[in-house]
Parts: structure tokens; sequence; C-alpha cells
């Protein structure tokens, strides 16, 4: 509802001619005026009978009846992006259901969303009756996302970070690769790739452009093949020129079935692994030997390793000098 000016002059017209009417009008103000305690009157301001509020920030005004603040708070949210204005309190009475604004929902949501996966929680963790407590706690009204709303939205999240990836790789002329498998307590198994490439600035970028359960034998075909389909489908199988992963003959399988232009590099931290659990006799398990002659009838697999040197590697470790040499 809008104020006229001629009718604020009309008024003021009339109550100077009279001044009964004038004294009668203050004395009404004066009973039906209330303080304006609200934080809505930093960004508005009250008439003096208190039906209308005029915008601060914008020639807007509107009804206040009952010194209600609804509509211009309305105004001053929706307009002006006040959400500090937001009412997110308990009301007086126990019958009045809260309400929390969309905006203040989607964002609580956002968080819910990034902390399952930051944390690695589950989808309905905060639905449970503890997290519950505290949201009631901490907001009235507010009711965290089901777990169908959180397959739904990290779905979306994955098509939205993968149409990125695709868009950053695009500006990539080559990288290396380093992939392994992985198991988690329930013995499923898992796939992670990770791209390693330099930017045009010489920045070293290192990133996992893939990470996929693997539910097929870990035979050379296969991986090859999955692996394959996954370097297609990002647009980056003709710039790979280097696989780096462990020695297993499974993984010198797929490397070759990838391409002949694509060199395996044998990860020199696996090689030392190796050199040195066997070595030290590490996590090597005790087996059963049948041997009459021996009292004991539990041996360390290291006793056994060591028996059967074979020739070669005592070529290979004989550090003394041949007659040809001396010559």
């Amino acid at each position: 509802m809008e104020i006229q000016n001629d009718n604020q002059s009309v008024t003021a017209a009339t109550t100077a001619s009279n001044p009964t009417l004038a004294s009668s009008s203050s004395t009404q103000c004066t009973i039906t005026g209330r303080k304006s305690t609200s934080t809505v009157w930093v960004f508005a301001t009250k008439s003096d009978d208190g039906k209308h509020a005029t915008c601060k920030l914008f020639n807007y005004t509107c009804t206040s009846s009952n010194h209600s603040t609804s509509t211009i708070r309305h105004h001053l949210i929706q307009k002006h992006k006040k959400y500090h204005l937001l009412l997110n309190t308990k009301a007086s009475s126990s019958s009045t259901n809260i309400r929390v604004s969309e905006h203040v929902k989607k964002e609580l949501h956002n968080l819910c969303y990034n902390a399952i996966i930051t944390d690695s929680r589950t989808f309905n963790d905060f639905r449970k009756e503890g997290m519950m407590t505290i949201f009631n706690r901490l907001m009235p009204g507010y009711t965290p996302p089901h777990r169908n709303q959180v397959s739904a939205q990290i779905k979306k999240l994955y098509h939205y970070h993968y149409k990125l990836l695709k868009q950053e790789l695009e500006e990539v002329e080559q990288l290396a690769l380093t992939f392994d498998f992985w198991s988690d307590r329930q013995a499923n198994s898992f796939l992670c790739a990770t791209g390693h490439w330099i930017d045009y600035e010489f920045h070293y970028i290192s990133k996992i452009i893939d990470f996929s359960c693997f539910d097929e034998r870990h035979t050379g075909i296969n991986i090859s093949n999955y692996l394959k389909a996954k370097l297609i489908s990002l647009n980056i199988h003709d710039k790979v020129i280097s696989i780096t992963c462990d020695g297993a003959e499974n993984m010198k399988v797929a490397c070759r079935h990838l391409g002949d232009n694509i060199k395996r590099v044998w990860c020199c931290a696996h090689r030392l692994h190796l050199v040195i659990t066997n070595a030290l006799g590490f996590w090597f398990k005790e087996k059963s030997v049948d041997n009459e002659n021996r009292s004991s009838s539990m041996t360390r697999s290291t006793t056994t390793t060591s028996t059967v040197i074979s020739t070669q590697d005592d070529d290979l470790l004989n550090m003394s000098w041949s007659d040809e040499n001396n010559e």
C-alpha cells in the first residue's frame, strides 16, 4: 500500500485547522504506540501511527497492521538478502511449528553432503537419534537429508566433477599413470588410477582420475580392458606415455595389452618393500614339515627358503675375483 504525499498534506492541513483533532490524534498515537525493538527497524522506519513501514534501502512502503513486521521482514529478506532476519527461535506458543527457510535448509544440506564425503560417513548418519538431538538443539525445525537424498546428490556431484576432470585433461598433452588394487575389510576390490602431468606453468599435478570397484577376476586381460575403457572415456588413452605399477604378472600382461607405445615402470617402492620383507623374513607364515629326523614338526619358511638357493643365485652373490681377472 503506497502512501501518497497529497494525503499527508491534507492530513497536516486538517490537523492544523482543528486543534482538538490534533490532540486526540496525538493521544491515540501515545496509547497505541510501541517501541521499535525488532532488528527489522534497523533497515526500515515505522510511521507514527504504527500502520505503515518504509524500507530505508529502497523506496518501498507497506502496511504493518498492529505493528506487525512480517511484510517488511519478507521484503528485506527477499529483495536485500538480509537472511539474518530469519526467525529461527522457538515461538512462545508450543503449538506453533518452526519452519526453516529454503536458503538456510539448502546451505545446511550441502554441509551435510560435504561432511559425508570428507569423513566417509554412511548416508543415514545424520538421521540417527543422537545426531537428530544435536540438530534440534542447534537448529530447531531443521531435518537433515534422507539417505536417498544423499545418494542422489552424490551422483550429481560425481557427474559434475567428472565433467570438470575431462575439461582439465583436454589441456594435457602427455601424462603418466600409476595404478594398483586396494581391498577393504569386506574383501571388496577397488582399482585406483592416478594421473601425473606438468601444466604449461611447469606445475606438477597429481590427481586421481578413477577409483572404482573391480568385481572381475584379476587377470591381465580383464585389468587391461577395464583400464582401457576408463582412459577412452576420459579421452586420454593416446596421451599416456608410461604406467607405474608393481611387478605382478597380471600387471605386466595388462600393460602389454594397453599399447606398445606405453612404457611400464616397476615401482621402486614395491621393489624395496620386497627386498626388505624377504631379507628380514617379515610376515612369513609357519608351515609344517614332515621330517622324522627332526624333533620339531614346525619350522619357519625362512629356513626352508635358505636351502633352495639356486646355483645361479650363488654366482650372483659370489664376490670373489676369477682367475681371468687376476691375469
